[in-house]
């Protein structure tokens, strides 16, 4: 690794204004190989590019323009100058390429843009990491407004989770405004939960965000959201699970009856068909949920507040609770 990085350095310390076409063809005839070679190939070549950022940035937005300019196959490796950039806190070079950037309306580089402010800093350098001009980036991303209005026109799944990972990373910064914009980007792509209750689990874990930081209103849609899942995989119950640990038993056993709720109702009007798979209760229990439902004290008078409502015979009701009280006890 330190003779990988004293070879990257030797090259930074060969790209010069005065061969800035020449290097641009190198770095081109290198990009051009993307479509044919797997992309962890290109590590070294990513890490010479935000290196390079960081110590001559004037010939990397050089570098940058001139691959805007020709639409060139290097223009996929550009977000990697941005990421150098926001290492060393140059926000000059990063305003002025954003803002070449932007005024091309292409989702890729929208994305290089989201991705370079889901950066990794430690916690002491957090507050010189973000601006107020960042938040408002994400705010008018976030809500199509000004010049992003081009991005609601089609969906993109890469967007969505470049987008969703910038406003968690920066959620400490601004976490009321953030949390509104994380509200609204749930709301206005309601077909795949899936992500961000994932990415909501992932960015608790990481300490990005906590659940005792989040408005009511955001908790709330969250557990919505996971009742309307059709399954409850491991980590989204971590993430009920931390839901739980700060508003009580209750929220979480909330989402399984509302979970065993829907999934009668949709059994008992008109049924559904093969591929419309819903597991009201998941196959595969969170240990660390289950002890938590089971050491708080009023969790056998609610359970068996469900049992009584239990009918003879068999009911997609029965059949339900039963298997969610054979999981958890």
């Amino acid at each position: 690794e330190k003779k990988r990085d004293e070879e990257i350095d030797g090259i930074i310390n060969l790209v010069a204004d005065d061969q800035l076409d020449e290097w641009f063809g190198k770095f081109n005839k290198i990009a051009s190989q993307y479509e044919l070679v797997d992309e962890w190939k290109f590590t070294s070549f990513k890490n010479l590019l935000i290196r390079l950022a960081k110590a001559k940035p004037q010939i990397s937005e050089k570098l940058l323009e001139k691959s805007l300019a020709n639409n060139s196959p290097f223009k996929k490796f550009i977000g990697n100058f941005l990421d150098g950039f926001r290492f060393v806190y140059n926000f000059d070079s990063w305003d002025r390429c954003v803002a070449r950037m932007v005024d091309l309306k292409d989702a890729q580089l929208i994305n290089d843009i989201l991705f370079s402010l889901n950066l990794p800093f430690e916690e002491e350098n957090f507050a010189k990491s973000t601006r107020n001009k960042d938040i408002d980036l994400l705010d008018d991303i976030a809500n199509h407004k000004n010049k992003f209005s081009f991005i609601g026109e089609k969906d993109d799944y890469l967007h969505r989770n470049a987008l969703f990972s910038a406003l968690v990373r920066n959620f400490k910064y601004a976490p009321k405004r953030i949390d509104r914009l994380i509200v609204t980007e749930i709301k206005n792509n309601p077909s795949d939960p899936n992500l961000y209750l994932n990415g909501f689990s992932t960015a608790i874990s990481r300490g990005l965000v906590s659940i005792k930081d989040l408005q009511t209103e955001t908790v709330a849609l969250l557990k919505e959201k996971m009742i309307d899942l059709s399954d409850m995989d491991w980590h989204i119950q971590g993430l009920l699970l931390e839901i739980g640990k700060q508003y009580g038993l209750k929220d979480v056993l909330g989402v399984f009856k509302g979970r065993i709720d829907k999934d009668v109702n949709k059994k008992e009007n008109g049924g559904r068909i093969a591929s419309d798979r819903y597991d009201a209760v998941p196959y595969h229990f969170n240990k660390d949920l289950v002890k938590f439902i089971d050491e708080q004290p009023e969790y056998i008078n609610i359970a068996s507040g469900w049992v009584f409502g239990m009918k003879p015979g068999w009911s997609n009701y029965n059949w339900d609770l039963s298997h969610f009280l054979r999981r958890v006890g």
